[in-house]
């Protein structure tokens, strides 16, 4: 996009010859080409980058917090199974539907 917008201030100042800094309508274009050229600049050369920056580190972030949260949860039949003081089946059965429940309200 700065090559194109470099290349029209370029011919549009070739093309007007001495008449660019006399005729105010020539003028205004090229003040305009030159205007939008220093905002590619500035978007090229330190915006964009700290946007990546800051993309990169979120995105970073967010993994960081998904893995945490897969290692916090506990697997049923697994170790690390919860312990509820009680081996019955039934009670084992409520906190499955419990669970459940939770998960189908969030």
């Amino acid at each position: 996009m700065a090559s194109c917008v470099g290349l029209a201030l370029l011919g549009h100042a070739l093309s007007q010859g001495e008449k660019v800094l006399l005729g105010k309508p020539d003028l205004f274009q090229g003040h305009a080409l030159l205007a939008t050229l220093l905002i590619i600049l500035i978007n090229l050369l330190y915006l964009e980058p700290r946007a990546t920056k800051v993309m990169f580190e979120r995105i970073r972030v967010e993994n960081e917090e998904r893995k945490g949260q897969e290692s916090s949860r506990v697997e049923p039949g697994k170790e690390g199974e919860p312990t509820t003081g009680a081996s019955d089946p039934q009670v084992m059965g409520r906190l499955d539907q419990e669970t459940v429940n939770n998960k189908s309200l969030n």
